[in-house]
């Protein structure tokens, strides 16, 4: 009697257990939130990238627009951020770097306008953190690979009308350096710019998908 007793409480164990994952793999995983975006819960994962969270108005049209406005790209991270302890000097030099970036890939399509107007979109950025490469790790393809010393960034964006303020577009995405890009890791930053590169592309192709171009 006590052997079946034993038994049961086990099963019961691994019910308990069982229940638990399920719950776990049911959760919805939410975009990550320091506070510069007005709403989160909109966003949905991207199953193309593996920390991409976005969010597009349906409907949303680029023909509808022909001029683009784009905000200072601003530092907004969060208190446990990594990259906080970044000279506010380097900081500026990365920043202004990933807006030259930007306007260039929107240039492609877009004119470029000094305030808001009719047809045009207002792009809003923040680098939420930044992670340094660590270049004394990376002197050496074999740890570059074994992903030692990788650099990376954490962005938050949205695409607005700039007259009425509309949301059109939003995303939240964090991404590491690529391994394969060997000689991006040796300089701190090498690949937090290539990321920049990488978010300056995404966000013109999200407004204006390559096939409409």
């Amino acid at each position: 009697m006590g052997f079946y007793l034993f038994i049961q409480r086990i099963q019961g164990v691994f019910c308990c257990i069982s229940l638990l994952i399920c719950i776990g793999c049911s959760s919805v995983k939410t975009a990550p939130m320091t506070g510069f975006l007005t709403q989160y819960n909109v966003l949905t994962k991207d199953e193309r990238y593996k920390d991409l969270y976005v969010y597009k108005k349906p409907g949303f049209d680029s023909n509808s627009y022909s001029n683009f406005v784009i905000d200072p790209v601003v530092v907004f991270f969060h208190p446990e951020a990594r990259g906080s302890a970044i000279n506010p000097e380097r900081l500026k030099e990365l920043t202004d770097f990933f807006q030259g970036e930007i306007i260039e890939q929107f240039e492609i399509g877009f004119k470029k306008s000094d305030g808001p107007q009719a047809k045009t979109f207002r792009i809003k950025v923040a680098v939420t953190d930044i992670i340094p490469n660590k270049p004394y790790l990376n002197l050496h393809w074999s740890t570059t690979l074994a992903g030692f010393g990788i650099g990376g960034a954490a962005l938050e964006a949205e695409i607005v009308d700039s007259q009425t303020g509309e949301r059109l577009l939003a995303i939240v995405d964090t991404r590491k350096g690529k391994r394969r890009k060997y000689t991006k890791g040796w300089t701190k930053f090498g690949h937090t710019k290539d990321i920049f590169t990488q978010w300056a592309k995404l966000l013109k192709d999200m407004v204006d998908p390559p096939e409409s171009q």
